[in-house]
């Protein structure tokens, strides 16, 4: 998707990494998203399959997290490893998340796929890597999502670790919903 100029069309800006603006209209959000979606399910997912993001960069996160929603897949999305210390700790609490999630592929970007693909043979339920900045490229595959019901997993969230192991909580797409009308109902008393 290409950056697109400032325009009057509602949706999103977000500043990368590199400190460049990208702005998406809600149209070119959702589009996309459905574009990811279609390219997960070619890696053999189905409705409430674990998905891990370890994605750093704003506006990949955005939209991948997006996409395995609205492909019926269930989100995991884990901070990537800020600092060169302690390699093997972080490389710990990735496993265990990615191994206690289920999650059946992790997604990452290039600048950090030599920590996440340390996890392959050593998380047996992880069977694919890949990266947003060669995955999600060329013909969008057919994909017809499966429908969504609030009862179903929407994300699962997990604590940072910092004081304990990583403690994952599900939430569901009717959790998310409550949450926004509350909020919505709400918000501007508080």
């Amino acid at each position: 998707l290409a950056r697109l100029p400032r325009g009057t069309a509602r949706g999103f800006r977000f500043i990368g990494r590199d400190r460049e603006e990208r702005y998406y209209p809600f149209e070119a959000l959702e589009a996309e998203a459905y574009r990811r979606a279609a390219f997960l399910a070619t890696l053999g997912l189905a409705k409430g399959d674990r998905v891990a993001l370890v994605v750093g960069e704003p506006h990949e996160f955005v939209l991948t997290l997006l996409g395995s929603i609205v492909g019926g897949f269930v989100p995991v999305p884990i901070f990537p490893r800020a600092s060169f210390k302690n390699v093997e700790s972080y490389v710990e609490t990735l496993s265990h998340i990615v191994g206690i999630s289920s999650a059946r592929v992790a997604v990452c970007m290039e600048g950090n796929r030599e920590v996440v693909t340390q996890l392959e043979g050593r998380v047996p339920c992880l069977e694919k890597v890949v990266t947003v900045e060669s995955f999600f490229t060329g013909e969008t595959p057919a994909f017809t999502p499966e429908a969504i019901t609030p009862d179903d997993l929407c994300f699962l969230q997990f604590t940072s670790g910092s004081t304990a192991t990583p403690k994952g909580v599900m939430v569901t797409h009717g959790n998310l919903r409550a949450n926004a009308w509350a909020v919505m109902r709400d918000g501007a008393r508080t």
